[in-house]
């Protein structure tokens, strides 16, 4: 391991904190403006060089202490909330007059949507070994090393409690999976799964998936086992879920694709229709469709939708969402 302790001047845009000294320009993940850092260098280039802080030596009071380290998932949970508001807006109107060459004063006060912690409808965790190594989370950046989640303030509590208990399960069982994937409705009061499967020692399947059900009945409301390829193995229940979303109602499943922000995705239907309200009625092209969440935008917004979508399991999911709405004749 390539160490080097250096101070970091700013954010670059990426969030990566920027270092300059006799080894080039540096970026180096999870170090803020001021701080001190031991920074392993991960990649080296003629012009610059990337790292990721390993000690914090000399830290900034906009440090907060991070409650699940170690997954890709939120790259800025060491900082204060509030200072990492500033600093997105700061960046953002640095690289539109960079690159833009808008002057700040174009974007007036630029209100930035605050969502609270526990957002996540839609999750996909990975497991890694088997019986007492068997481990449930997310991977750690730029490798296959499996994390834990349970302490992690992106999921409802609901998910932290499922996650936990399949583990124990997984500890116990000759099973191995691959993959959980989840998604649950904006309340939080409906959950449902999918399992991949790996390979079962012979005659141990049918009490191994019965046993990993049962567990997952008492957090999910449906659960679809299915091997690497597709192939279905085991379900229980309706594997789909409705999202409420202003006066509409959209029906998703696991696997496609919905905003997975429980708190903004009103403010952000509600900003598409507002902004489709200024156009006169009209023919409307909704690209990557998904299950017709900006489909239902435009259509309050008076306009004649056409959305494209090439998932076909999103496409039947917008289908079902279609067939339920009075004005699905513009749709």
């Amino acid at each position: 391991m390539k160490l080097r302790r250096v101070r970091i001047e700013k954010l670059a845009p990426t969030g990566e904190g920027v270092v300059r000294g006799a080894e080039g320009v540096g970026f180096v993940e999870g170090a803020l403006p001021g701080e001190e850092v031991e920074a392993e260098v991960l990649e080296t280039r003629r012009s610059y060089w990337r790292g990721r802080a390993v000690e914090v030596l000399f830290a900034s009071a906009d440090r907060r202490p991070v409650p699940a380290g170690g997954c890709g998932g939120c790259d800025w949970a060491h900082y204060d909330s509030a200072a990492a508001l500033r600093a997105k807006r700061e960046l953002f109107l640095e690289t539109m007059e960079r690159i833009g060459r808008l002057q700040p004063s174009v974007f007036g006060d630029l209100p930035v949507t605050v969502s609270p912690l526990g957002y996540r409808l839609r999750n996909r965790f990975h497991a890694a070994g088997s019986g007492e190594t068997a481990r449930l989370g997310a991977f750690a950046p730029r490798t296959h090393d499996v994390r834990p989640v349970t302490s992690c303030e992106a999921l409802t509590a609901g998910t932290r409690d499922a996650v936990a208990e399949i583990e124990r399960v997984l500890v116990r069982s000759p099973l191995a999976i691959s993959e959980l994937a989840t998604i649950e409705d904006r309340e939080g009061e409906r959950r449902v799964a999918r399992v991949t499967v790996g390979e079962v020692p012979a005659g141990e399947r049918p009490g191994s998936l019965a046993s990993l059900a049962e567990a997952l009945s008492r957090h999910f409301q449906a659960v679809r086992f299915e091997r690497k390829d597709g192939r279905r193995l085991h379900g229980v229940g309706v594997p789909r879920v409705t999202l409420r979303v202003e006066e509409r109602s959209f029906s998703a499943a696991v696997d496609v694709f919905f905003q997975s922000n429980r708190f903004v995705v009103a403010d952000l239907y509600r900003d598409v229709r507002d902004a489709a309200r200024a156009l006169a009625p009209g023919a409307a092209l909704d690209a990557f469709g998904g299950v017709g969440l900006f489909a239902g935008a435009l259509l309050d917004a008076g306009h004649a939708v056409t959305s494209v979508e090439g998932d076909p399991a999103a496409g039947r999911e917008a289908s079902r969402t279609r067939a339920a709405w009075p004005d699905a004749g513009r749709w």
